[in-house]
């Protein structure tokens, strides 16, 4: 499969280039780390990238990412093995190939790049698919750039995270399962299985797609051959092919992963589920996607998705595909098209269901965007030829206005979240305007007093890597999980020597126990989280050393730059404030933090 560059590509590279290139030099995904790790300092995906560099060498089972993002991983790897090797043939890079690493800013730009790469290369991709299905590049192309700036798919594009990749894959699999009903060659199937073997590694919810793509592969097989669906599952050539997939998947993971099929740390791997990546449903009390009720759930996830357009229209083609059944007309709508609403709304249906967190954003719907948006272009396509082959004289005219109508509709949609996502990419750039970042800058400029007495981190941003490298010198850090919920097991968790405890978001509600028996000197927290500590604070001594906050009330959440969150982002008075920011050195943005010093 190759890329064609047309017009069409060009202008969407060149529009993906300017509008997100600069994201790659803002090299951490978390708003809070954002601030905390600027350049030169790893984030947490960053330092489990570099944790492949460590003994032993190429373990996925690093800090953080154990359970997915191998393939981004493997590929981060393998290009800064070579930018190390080249460093030390040509004398500026002096430090071993192996060896964790710390504070090397061209390897965190280069995984953003890598990033960015993807994401470029997904949006290429889409458009190579639209075009395969529809073989119109206008309509392509549009969509292309619908799917760019869709805010909860867009931003991957500038989000330092592993789906972005997840998604190139996702996409590559389902154009060769496409290709495959059009010619049905085994080795398409092949491609398709082993690019979704790979984006299920990126992100295990992807694996789903395994259900529609067989039964694609299936339908179309037994099509070609002119036997019953029935009988082509049973038949010699299907079964071999069955056989030869969990080879294909052990065969994969073995380079991808090897460390999830061989134990070379004597245990340390063996607790790593070989198969986890394909599960996402475990309807047990163990499990953390299933933290709230469902009907709280069903209810959060409802009125976001009342929020997106292309999920109630999709909803509204599953209901849309009765009408077929009802007049009994074959070959009336594709069979691709049923099977993509179909799996989008069994989708929508499954978030509800096995993603009961706190998390409730759309962005994890991101898997299914795109046959979202092709779901809603076949339609489209289908009422227009419609209604141009009506025999009915003087109805000429309604393909025209069906057109305008529908034009006005998808502008609207489109200019909101053009306006949302670049809103996004605005208040990511101001993060220098923080009070984040100027709470970075005090630690930094007080990392000898700071790292000499236990402090206590309470700003809620996701969970870190276990060394702070913006500490002189660098500090170990002590943090529990989320998934500790017994008090008694915190001392399992809990590093006494520690200089900084680290209480994630999700640990929050038990933080009090977490200090317990660390008596920290220090308190770092948001105005918000001070209340929860106010008698812990009264009762220990503990006064104001120092405080960080917004310039004005408004500017307090410019600094959250999640769709869907951040209200604020979906105005223009938003647009113009964050210019005046970026360009106001004298305006601050984001929480209140104040640091506490034991007297």
């Amino acid at each position: 499969m190759r890329l064609n560059f047309c017009p069409y590509t060009t202008g969407l590279i060149v529009v993906f280039v300017a509008v997100f290139l600069h994201t790659v030099f803002i090299l951490n995904e978390d708003p809070t780390l954002m601030a905390i790790y600027e350049s030169g300092d790893p984030g947490n995906l960053a330092y489990g990238i570099m944790s492949l560099f460590a003994h032993p060498i190429y373990s996925q089972y690093n800090y953080f990412f154990a359970g997915y993002g191998w393939p981004f991983n493997d590929i981060s790897f393998i290009v800064i093995l070579l930018l190390k090797l080249i460093g030390q043939v040509f004398g500026f890079y002096e430090q071993p190939l192996w060896g964790l690493i710390d504070n090397q800013p061209i390897f965190n730009a280069t995984m953003r790049a890598i990033n960015f790469s993807f994401a470029l290369t997904s949006i290429l991709l889409f458009f190579n698919l639209s075009n395969h299905l529809f073989n119109n590049k206008k309509i392509s192309f549009l969509a292309s750039l619908f799917f760019m700036f869709l805010p909860w798919a867009a931003i991957y594009s500038y989000w330092l995270h592993p789906d972005a990749t997840g998604m190139t894959f996702l996409l590559l699999s389902i154009l060769y399962t496409v290709k495959f009903t059009q010619q049905p060659k085994l080795s398409y199937f092949y491609i398709a299985f082993v690019n979704l073997i790979l984006t299920t590694f990126i992100k295990m919810y992807h694996g789903f797609y395994l259900f529609p793509i067989f039964f694609i592969f299936l339908v179309s097989y037994c099509n070609q051959y002119g036997i019953s669906y029935l009988t082509g599952l049973f038949s010699k050539a299907i079964l071999k092919i069955i056989i030869s997939l969990p080879l294909i998947y052990l065969l994969t993971i073995l380079i991808v992963h090897p460390y999830a099929i061989i134990d070379f740390g004597g245990g340390v791997y063996s607790n790593l589920w070989l198969f986890k990546p394909w599960i996402f449903l475990n309807n047990t009390g163990k499990n953390p996607h299933m933290t709230v009720p469902f009907i709280t759930s069903f209810q959060q996830w409802l009125k976001l998705y009342q929020q997106e357009p292309l999920i109630y229209l999709n909803v509204l083609w599953l209901y849309l595909l009765i009408i077929p059944l009802l007049f009994r007309k074959k070959n009336v709508v594709s069979g691709l098209f049923v099977i993509s609403v179909l799996f989008c709304n069994v989708y929508l249906g499954i978030v509800i269901f096995g993603n009961r967190t706190l998390h409730f954003e759309l962005r994890y719907i991101y898997p299914i965007a795109p046959l979202l948006i092709l779901n809603s272009i076949a339609i489209i396509l289908f009422i227009w030829k419609y209604l141009g082959s009506l025999p009915v004289k003087g109805l000429h005219h309604l393909p025209i206005i069906f057109a305008i109508l529908v034009s006005f509709y998808l502008l609207s949609i489109f200019a909101e979240n053009l306006l949302t996502t670049t809103n996004s990419l605005l208040a990511r750039a101001t993060y220098q305007h923080s009070t984040y970042y100027q709470m970075r800058e005090f630690i930094l400029n007080n990392s000898k007093t700071l790292a000499a007495s236990k402090m206590l981190f309470d700003i809620g941003s996701a969970p870190v890597p276990p060394q702070i490298t913006w500490t002189m010198p660098h500090t170990i850090l002590s943090w529990v999980p989320s998934k500790i919920i017994d008090k008694n097991q915190f001392k399992d968790y809990i590093n006494p020597a520690a200089k900084l405890i680290w209480v994630s978001w999700e640990s929050q509600n038990q933080s009090l126990a977490f200090i317990k028996d660390n008596e920290p000197q220090f308190l770092m927290l948001t105005a918000e989280r001070s209340e929860t500590y106010r008698h812990y604070i009264i009762k220990n001594g503990f006064q104001p050393m120092t405080q960080f906050q917004a310039s004005h009330e408004e500017l307090i959440g410019f600094t959250y730059w999640f769709p869907e969150v951040n209200q604020q982002l979906k105005t223009l008075q938003a647009t113009k404030k964050l210019i005046e920011i970026y360009y106001n050195p004298n305006l601050t943005i984001g929480p209140t933090i104040v640091c506490y010093r034991k007297s």
